[in-house]
């Protein structure tokens, strides 16, 4: 373990750094001060396992305010991220809410696992992107974090052909304002497994784009399993029609269990307006009311329930808000 509380602000601002990272033993626990903002320029190398997380305080979270780590080792065993902050410059009004990401992958590697832990991000064009050269991360984990102001990018990103996310699970989480979430339209078998838990989603998928985005074609998300549980779905990010999720990979299989969507979430017609192209599917069940109706202000995050008599009121959508 190495713990980082006792550096001063401006001490601990530059301090994360590729050195530092390699000097680590593979798996190290890096400890964060609470109400810290810890600088992280761009390309930062990870090359072995690490884990961060803020350590006990009454500040908040440790913030990182990323310009782009990227994986720089063929093998890495367990990247996790726990009880921070991870922002960007940028904010709601600029372009690309600022133009990084968190990974912007773009070498040939192998993680074991990635994962996400009570953590607040925001302001990102993405989350993880895989580009230029294939990446594998065998296991994507987040759970209990809010994610918000999303470019379009998304939250994973196959961006290359033979890039995979093996195994993605998201629970217990509120997801807002992002372009688009999951994304594969070039890779064969970008996504393995995907599993949505107890999640709220409001103002996502910007225009045309789809909520859940696995391409058109056969050839891939090829074998694809995708489930989604007691989750809820608000608009679309602009209010105007968007498309729902699209999968045409061989042997794949999408399924939604307990979930809502609010009345206002509509789709993009076919070009005669007959059928909707793309929706979420029709066991996905109707709320006969609006966003704003359902949740007291979902616009600045607050995504508690106004409206008393929802049917999924106490078994649907991020827990916190129950």
């Amino acid at each position: 373990m190495v713990d980082l509380r006792s550096l001063s602000d401006s001490e601990a601002s530059g301090y994360i750094t590729s050195a530092f990272l390699a000097s680590l033993q593979d798996g190290c626990t890096v400890v964060l001060k609470g109400g810290c903002t810890y600088t992280i320029l761009g390309n930062t190398e990870i090359t072995k396992g690490v884990k961060f997380v803020t350590g006990q305080t009454l500040a908040g979270n440790a913030t990182f305010l990323v310009n782009g780590f990227i994986f720089n080792a063929s093998d890495i065993s367990d990247i996790s991220f726990k009880k921070l902050d991870l922002l960007t410059a940028g904010d709601k009004t600029t372009a690309n809410f600022g133009g990084k990401y968190i990974f912007n992958a773009n070498l040939k590697n192998n993680v074991n696992s990635l994962s996400f832990e009570d953590c607040n991000i925001k302001y990102m064009r993405g989350i993880i992107r895989l580009q230029s050269q294939p990446s594998i991360i065998k296991s994507l984990t987040i759970d209990k974090c809010i994610m918000d102001s999303i470019g379009g990018y998304g939250i994973a990103n196959t961006d290359i052909e033979d890039s995979q996310f093996n195994n993605v699970v998201i629970s217990n989480s509120t997801i807002s304002h992002a372009e688009k979430t999951l994304v594969n339209t070039k890779s064969k078998n970008g996504f393995g497994s995907v599993t949505i838990n107890d999640c709220t989603f409001a103002y996502c998928s910007k225009t045309t784009n789809k909520l859940f985005d696995f391409g058109t074609k056969t050839t891939l998300n090829v074998g694809l399993q995708f489930q989604a549980t007691n989750c809820l779905f608000g608009t679309s990010f602009t209010g105007a029609a968007t498309n729902g999720i699209s999968c045409s990979g061989t042997d794949s299989s999408i399924r939604f269990t307990n979930c809502f969507k609010t009345a206002d979430l509509t789709w993009i017609l076919d070009a005669t307006g007959t059928f909707a192209a793309y929706p979420l599917p029709a066991d996905v069940m109707n709320y006969s009311n609006n966003t704003t109706d359902l949740w007291v202000n979902p616009a600045a995050g607050d995504f508690s329930f106004k409206d008393s008599s929802f049917a999924g009121i106490s078994t649907t959508g991020d827990p916190r808000w129950r």
